[in-house]
């Protein structure tokens, strides 16, 4: 029975570290999107 729980609570701990890893890199994306929809006005208001 201890073995199930162990692994029911592995799974779940490495579930939500992935979760949040996931949020992290769309965060970084959205970031970097903006970043360069920026650089890109920019350009294209310069020419």
């Amino acid at each position: 029975m201890k073995k199930y729980v162990l692994l029911l609570l592995l799974s779940f701990l490495s579930f939500s570290l992935a979760k949040e890893e996931i949020s992290s890199l769309e965060k970084k994306f959205l970031s970097c999107n903006t970043i360069e929809g920026n650089f890109i006005q920019e350009t294209y208001i310069k020419d």
